[in-house]
């Protein structure tokens, strides 16, 4: 084998003390809350085998050849140190013994080995004896071998879990293990558990459940299955034991063996009443309220079951009819981010749209603020959840914790693999029906869709940025190609298509999206949402939007694609201009007032004269039907009026010139459309020109003001729904205002 083909590989000594430098270091950092920037991403695509076991052929350690996937191959090692995890987890693995004399005489390879997405081990750089004890023997299906990112030495990367398989130390057969040994450095004996005296080395099933019931009350629900497990292969009718492990898989929402384990239970022995309430409570985590409201009203009633009615009953309400109570679930969002709440979906479906795929399409005409979808992320991302310790980017934790749910729950690919990952992966069509463990995890397919469809978090906090306009210059949109801290994956709103001037728009509560029309939709029209700020050039969203694998057509869009390049550069260039008065802005210097106002004018001067001052005025009303796509005056297309505009008020406001100021707000608000692209301008907008009435203690103007403003926050919320917050903090403004 060529040295370049094999790397600088370190020596077994050196590899083990490198493993413990490293491992100190992790823990380290984690503790004294340092912060390490790097990405756990290799360069080129990640690996995920789609081979079967079966069809791959044993290679060892000193055939691994470097920045290699060793299609058609498998790797036999075992673990030779106590794991750690920092952004992965890291191992030094061994191969088998080879050639003669006394086992612990002969050489062995020794490499290091990198597992990544395995986010159900716990904690940062906590010890994972219990989850890969020492000696733990592996199956790594074709093997990726690289120089190591931050020091050069080769190391084995696994970027799949379903690459990797966790042998029993008590299977010895099969074509992969027949006739292997290994070094006697460890005291692992390796094949069936034999009597080793008067006594059998093998616990009783009731050893195990009390060794299962100490790691449950320790929260350690992972190490309690396996335990609950190993006793159910020595008692496997064993009801108790069914009903704690159907309680393990509850507290890590595996609802689906939860069901299974409980269902068993109930069947086992019909006294059981936990492992039915159980059961109950599992189909309640499936989502199956009317299955589980069946089974608790055939038990004895109890305030525990009550309660889970009660909630039943609640969830109901929200998946059928769309009925959420928001002011409530704001409140509890204060607390908790993970949501106990029923999705919904409304007069929508999914469905071929010509020339883009799939998306989705109003089914009867919708008025404006009528609630679309509610859905609960399906993984997510929080600010607060992060690690401090580690720079990690949000999509690839998103993809972590999808691994998780899938090795978890294999029933919920059915729901992922359906997703747009790209025009090079078309969707796989997976029955929930028949979901095997025949489907793979593919690395690739879930980055590709999380980089396709996931979306920022848009709280309502967002909504109550203070003060509103002046230090924003922009349209409050979130921008879908550039994610930030705080992002998620939303199977049902996925399929939404974008329009910069969308119809509908969403907001995220804790881990709840709800989507509301911003205007009437009208039967068979297509619901669109905004993925990025329309502020900025219309090359600019190009390009933007090239990242999700299309061109925007909407009618702002296509307006400035049919202007004349000249108008569009001078535009992209008094903006840029715009852009360096930031901070000059900020300080309110009065100076800036006649050099932003020509600006202004020279923007105005770049757009095209309306053909006449009706044209395209066209604008929907509550209640209306639409017959029509709605269309957009011209004075509605220049939106990059806004930030200027938005400047110029903050200087004015700033100066005392209220009244100039008003003026400023006027055209703002003529101009912002209503659309989920910019909507929220609009709002923000109102309550900006209720706050400057204020100043000038002109009450009526400011409560007229503060009414458009509500009823423009409506379209986010529905009708008459988050008053209560809405009030509170109005109030709350006006009277710091008056002071």
């Amino acid at each position: 084998m060529l040295l370049s083909q094999q790397g600088n590989r370190l020596s077994r000594r050196e590899l083990l003390q490198t493993h413990e430098d490293h491992a100190n270091r992790a823990r380290h950092i984690q503790e004294s809350h340092s912060i390490e920037i790097n990405t756990t991403y290799p360069e080129s695509l990640l690996h995920s085998s789609k081979a079967q076991l079966g069809s791959l052929m044993r290679i060892t350690l000193s055939e691994l050849k470097l920045e290699t996937v060793h299609y058609g191959y498998v790797l036999v090692c075992r673990t030779i140190v106590k794991p750690f995890k920092f952004k992965g987890v890291h191992l030094v693995v061994e191969d088998p013994i080879t050639g003669h004399g006394p086992r612990s005489a002969r050489q062995v390879k020794a490499d290091r080995l990198s597992l990544y997405d395995f986010v159900s081990f716990p904690g940062s750089c906590s010890d994972l004896s219990e989850v890969v004890p020492l000696g733990t023997r592996l199956f790594i299906k074709e093997p990726y071998y690289k120089i190591g990112s931050q020091d050069g030495v080769p190391t084995i990367r696994c970027d799949s879990p379903a690459d990797v398989i966790f042998v029993p130390n008590e299977q010895i057969d099969g074509p992969l293990l027949a006739g292997l040994q290994w070094t006697d450095t460890l005291s692992v004996t390796y094949g069936p558990t034999v009597k080793c005296g008067p006594e059998p080395c093998i616990k009783s099933a009731d050893d195990l459940k009390r060794k299962g019931n100490e790691q449950f009350t320790r929260k350690d629900y992972v190490s309690a299955i396996n335990t609950y497990t190993q006793a159910l292969g020595l008692e496997p009718r064993n009801d108790l034991l069914l009903s704690n492990r159907a309680q393990a898989y509850l507290n890590l929402n595996q609802f689906h063996k939860a069901q299974d384990d409980a269902e068993e239970a109930w069947n086992v022995s019909k006294t059981n009443i936990k492992a039915r309430f159980r059961q109950a409570k599992a189909l309640y985590g499936m989502k199956l309220y009317e299955k589980a409201s069946a089974i608790l009203k055939d038990l004895k009633t109890s305030t525990e079951i009550q309660q889970l009615l009660q909630s039943i009953q609640q969830r109901l309400e929200e998946q059928q009819h769309g009925r959420y109570d928001i002011k409530g679930i704001i409140e509890e969002s204060r607390s908790i981010h993970y949501l106990d709440h029923a999705d919904y979906v409304g007069h929508v479906r999914v469905t071929d749209i010509p020339g883009k795929g799939r998306g989705m399409m109003a089914t009867e005409n919708i008025v404006e603020g009528t609630l679309l979808l509610c859905s609960k992320a399906f993984a997510i991302v929080f600010e607060d959840e992060r690690e401090k310790h580690v720079e990690i980017p949000t999509n690839a934790s998103i993809v972590s914790r999808i691994v998780c749910k899938l090795q978890n729950e294999p029933l919920a690919t059915a729901d992922i693999y359906n997703l747009y990952a790209g025009p090079n992966m078309p969707p796989i069509p997976v029955n929930r029906t028949n979901t095997t463990e025949n489907i793979l995890l593919d690395i690739n397919r879930i980055t590709n869709i999380v980089d396709q469809n996931c979306l920022e978090l848009r709280s309502d906090d967002h909504l109550w940025s203070q003060p509103f306009l002046p230090h924003a210059f922009g349209t409050g949109s979130r921008d879908k190609t550039k994610i930030g801290n705080e992002a998620g994956l939303w199977i049902m709103p996925s399929f939404i298509n974008h329009s910069c001037l969308a119809n509908a728009s969403y907001i995220t509560i804790g881990d709840l999206m709800f989507v509301r029309a911003m205007r009437a939709i009208a039967k068979d029209e297509e619901i669109l949402i905004s993925y990025l700020s329309i502020g900025g050039t219309c090359g600019e969203r190009k390009e933007k939007l090239q990242l999700c694998g299309f061109e925007c057509k909407c009618p702002l869009c296509e307006s400035e694609r049919t202007q004349p390049r000249a108008l569009r550069n001078r535009r992209a260039q008094l903006l840029s201009t715009f852009e360096g008065f930031r901070s000059a802005i900020l300080t309110g210097d009065s100076a800036m007032i006649p050099r932003l106002t020509g600006i202004i004018r020279e923007l105005r001067e770049t757009y095209p004269l309306p053909p006449s001052a009706t044209a395209n005025r066209a604008r929907s009303r509550r209640g209306k039907k639409n017959k029509k796509k709605p269309t957009f005056s011209a004075h509605q297309l220049q939106v990059d009026l806004l930030p200027p505009l938005s400047g110029l008020f903050s200087i004015l406001v700033h100066c005392g010139n209220l009244e100039q100021a008003i003026k400023v707000l006027v055209e703002m608000f003529e101009i912002a459309p209503r659309c989920g692209g910019i909507g929220y301008t609009r709002m923000n907008t109102a309550m900006t020109f209720a706050f400057t009435y204020n100043k000038m203690k002109r009450l009526d103007e400011t409560n007229h003001w503060v009414e458009v403003a509500r009823k423009e926050r409506e379209l986010t919320y529905g009708e008459g729904e988050g008053i209560g917050v809405w009030q509170e903090k109005i109030n709350s403004i006006l009277n710091s205002e008056r002071k």
